[in-house]
């Protein structure tokens, strides 16, 4: 009785390994930033998600600005009427990294909640109304701080937007709150036809 002949695996092993290799060289390189948000995006309500602290009696506002980075241990300012740097992604996808300093922290009570709301004014023959293209809510710890001159910052924060019409007004807006009951907000008001 004869054995049934069997064709050796190594060249069909070897055909698909180069076709896969063709396959990923093809792919075009993926824009900076971490391949995913640092911190998990929390429901955005609009509320407040940290805890006050009720032995912190600081008062008043924070003081807030607005930054970008490539990654989480980065902070760089984005200089004034300047908008974000937008990734655009090879598949269609469209995503910012965003960071906020805060100038007078409550060090002896660590931790805020970071939340960026990104908005274009969109115009019909109804009019025009502010709509939101994407938004991120995180609580961050001490372990995440950055530290600057005048305070600390956060950073690293992708958020991934549906649009980022260049031709329309647009805005971000950047709020942070402390374990101390603080606020800070600041917003970046951007031009029809600026980046």
């Amino acid at each position: 009785m004869s054995q049934p002949r069997t064709e050796p695996a190594i060249p069909l092993f070897l055909g698909l390994s180069l076709v896969l290799l063709g396959l990923i060289a093809a792919c075009p390189s993926t824009p900076p930033g971490p391949p995913f948000p640092p911190e998990p995006s929390l429901p955005d309500d609009g509320g407040v998600l940290i805890d006050k602290d009720p032995a912190c009696t600081l008062t008043g506002d924070l003081t807030i600005g607005l930054g970008e980075s490539d990654g989480i241990d980065e902070f760089r300012p984005l200089p004034a009427g300047q908008g974000p740097t937008v990734h655009y992604g090879s598949q269609g996808g469209i995503h910012v990294i965003l960071g906020a300093s805060v100038a007078n922290p409550a060090l002896d009570f660590p931790g805020v909640q970071v939340r960026f709301i990104l908005e274009a004014q969109l115009c019909d023959v109804t009019g025009c109304t502010w709509q939101v293209m994407g938004q991120y809510t995180s609580v961050v710890n001490k372990d995440r701080y950055i530290p600057q001159s005048q305070g600390i910052a956060v950073s690293g924060f992708f958020i991934l937007m549906r649009d980022w019409p260049r031709n329309s007004p647009r805005r971000v807006t950047t709020e942070v709150y402390d374990k101390c009951g603080r606020r800070g907000t600041t917003t970046r008001q951007l031009s029809g036809g600026t980046p």
